[in-house]
């Protein structure tokens, strides 16, 4: 079952940034008819602002007015215009949700400690790194599902990529090399499942994934 956030017992959020915003405490606790629980917070700019948690967590505020006055958010990178969020802006957003466990399930990425990089804070720097999405078919991928967002351990990978790099996916490493069964059968020429029922038979990896294949009878 998905977990919810719990507005009635709500985290701690004191010491955390949301786009230019520090929470500084708690204000008040189910206050208002919406009965949202309110942080103070501080801007960038110095200015001091009551702002509701799920605004906060959500990123629909994101400072205390300066940002939007300023038309920094337009200028910046125009990937994020109202009603029209470019497919990298999306993964970028999608991505730190995930990892603040505002997204998703949290027991897959906040509670296994997977974080995204500070150098990724900023949009224009994720995209500087990463690029385009090559298709609309892609998507985000972490080549290493135990390690968090980064430059070095990211990709824009197809489908077929996505589906074999799973929390199940098995790996089989030689040298600097690191594929699952399917990729190392590709590589090979081998018949599918050949790497595995060798690594299973227990065949040294490197052995495993070099061997000449015998011709099918």
């Amino acid at each position: 079952m998905k977990r919810r956030y719990d507005r009635w017992n709500p985290r701690d959020l004191t010491g955390s940034r949301f786009g230019r915003l520090t929470v500084l405490e708690l204000y008040s606790r189910r206050t208002g008819t919406a009965r949202r629980t309110r942080w103070r917070c501080r801007c960038e700019c110095g200015k001091i602002r009551i702002v509701i948690d799920h605004n906060l967590i959500c990123g629909s505020t994101k400072s205390c007015g300066c940002w939007n006055r300023s038309g920094i958010a337009r200028i910046r990178h125009g990937q994020a215009k109202r009603g029209h969020h470019t497919p990298e802006f999306r993964a970028w957003y999608s991505m730190r949700a995930r990892a603040r466990g505002t997204s998703g399930d949290p027991r897959r990425y906040r509670d296994r400690g997977i974080r995204v990089c500070k150098r990724w804070d900023s949009f224009e720097n994720f995209l500087a790194d990463m690029g385009r999405k090559p298709s609309p078919t892609h998507s985000l991928d972490r080549k290493n599902n135990d390690k968090g967002y980064s430059p070095k351990n990211c990709r824009w990978a197809t489908p077929k990529q996505q589906s074999r790099n799973t929390g199940t996916s098995k790996f089989v490493r030689v040298g600097k090399l690191r594929f699952t069964y399917a990729e190392w059968d590709e590589r090979g020429g081998f018949y599918p499942g050949t790497v595995r029922r060798r690594v299973l038979a227990g065949w040294p990896p490197n052995f495993a994934v070099s061997a000449p294949a015998r011709n099918r009878p």
